[in-house]
């Protein structure tokens, strides 16, 4: 599986992600291009900057604004 198909399976879940996130799960460094692609390929995702208050680092934050229900998750609420 592509680090694109990667990113896109776990986005459909509707987790956010993160680039330090995708570095350690598939060691992909160009998580903003996959993002890019992937909108261009008509997936709605949303950015949102966010910054860490220990680093004064700032980072953007992913989410698929279209996840996809898995039938086979319980719902908590």
């Amino acid at each position: 599986m592509t680090q694109k198909q990667q990113v896109k399976e776990y986005l459909k879940t509707g987790r956010p992600l993160t680039s330090w996130e995708a570095i350690e799960k598939w060691h992909c460094t160009r998580l903003a291009a996959v993002i890019d692609k992937l909108k261009k390929e008509g997936m709605n995702i949303q950015s949102t900057m966010k910054k860490n208050y220990n680093t004064g680092k700032i980072y953007a934050e992913y989410i698929c604004l279209d996840p996809v229900v898995n039938s086979n998750q319980v719902r908590l609420f």
